[in-house]
């Protein structure tokens, strides 16, 4: 595969549907301190609270227009994911909660730098599904 679009033509809404992608923050900041992101220079100032992660998506959502223009989740944004793990499996299961939120549990994504194997393995297995 080039890695070329199919239909480079068309735009990419009718390529790929109406779909947006938010990328979350777990914390405000980030201890780790990683070469390659900015974060890390302000150190770590806080975690976010669970509500705090999910508010993210009802500001975007709210910025869309409608509430479920936003469908897919990634923790790409600020902080580090597994350095916060209480309140992003919380976030998590708000997220993919049917009554709630009601994302797909496979379009959630954590990005993490593996700090934490423990806590890797705790949440691949609490939540099986999202990626």
């Amino acid at each position: 595969h080039t890695g070329e679009a199919e239909h480079p033509e068309q735009r990419q809404a009718e390529r790929c549907g109406e779909r947006d992608t938010l990328c979350v923050s777990s914390q405000v900041g980030c201890r780790l301190g990683c070469r390659f992101c900015a974060t890390g220079t302000m150190g770590l100032l806080g975690n976010l609270w669970a509500g705090e992660i999910q508010e993210q998506l009802i500001h975007a959502r709210m910025q869309k227009g409608h509430s479920d223009s936003v469908c897919n989740v990634v923790f790409m944004g600020m902080g580090e994911p597994l350095e916060n793990y209480e309140a992003v499996a919380s976030a998590i299961r708000g997220l993919v909660d049917p009554m709630r939120f009601g994302l797909a549990p496979s379009s959630v994504t954590v990005s993490t730098v593996g700090s934490s194997p423990h806590h890797m393995q705790r949440l691949l297995e609490e939540l099986q599904k999202i990626r």
